[in-house]
């Protein structure tokens, strides 16, 4: 995930944010045995924050630094046994630009967990440039894995679980959409995708 930053950035508040993340998320902290049975959950372990200072290059310079580090971030292996599982860069193209790049690996982080990372940085962010402390309880990843456990152990897992056995007793009916045209003879992942860049004020107008 890529984030442009215009204006003026409190270094030391977004650094202290990315830090208190992966305080909050333990699946940020985490590492896995060589086996991969076991997933360790450390008390602390904060990502490298790989800062670089682009200001005094011009915008062809940048974009071609900035182009090398996501090709060879993108390719560089994650090491699940140590760990850190992300990454995360900062660069300042100007006092008014700057491009913070966060990578982890999906072991731990999904699209969804990215929005909810994203939305908990912004808010810890804005919190320390006001001086203030954020009312943030964090959602521990080890008590939904108790509440887990406690949910299977009980009647109303059993309930559910008879329920849909029930339900799928012998043949699993078939789901079929009718399609807008005929399917082709082999299935494939062709596909096409349309993009459209949005204005600022209707992208603001929608997110609200």
């Amino acid at each position: 995930m890529s984030l442009q930053f215009s204006g003026r950035l409190n270094e030391d508040a977004l650094r202290k944010a990315i830090v208190d993340v992966h305080q909050r998320h333990e699946s940020l902290r985490s590492t896995f045995t060589e086996d991969g049975a076991q997933m360790i959950i450390y008390e602390s372990k904060s990502p490298h924050l790989d800062y670089q200072d682009l200001e005094a290059l011009d915008k062809t310079a940048q974009q071609d630094v900035l182009e090398k580090y996501h090709y060879q971030n993108a390719r560089s292996p994650f090491d699940l046994f140590n760990g850190p599982l992300t990454r995360v860069a900062l660069f300042r193209l100007n006092q008014e630009e700057w491009r913070l790049t966060i990578t982890t690996h999906h072991i731990i982080c999904d699209g969804w967990s990215l929005g909810i990372l994203l939305e908990d940085l912004a808010r810890l962010y804005n919190a320390g440039c006001s001086g203030l402390v954020p009312e943030m309880k964090p959602l521990l990843f080890t008590d939904y894995v108790l509440r887990s456990v406690q949910y299977e152990e009980s009647n109303e897992y059993n309930e559910a679980l008879n329920y849909w056995r029930k339900q799928y007793e012998g043949d699993v009916p078939v789901f079929e959409i009718p399609p807008d045209f005929p399917r082709p003879a082999r299935r494939t992942y062709k596909a096409h995708r349309e993009d459209f860049v949005l204005p600022a004020e209707i992208a603001e107008k929608i997110k609200k």
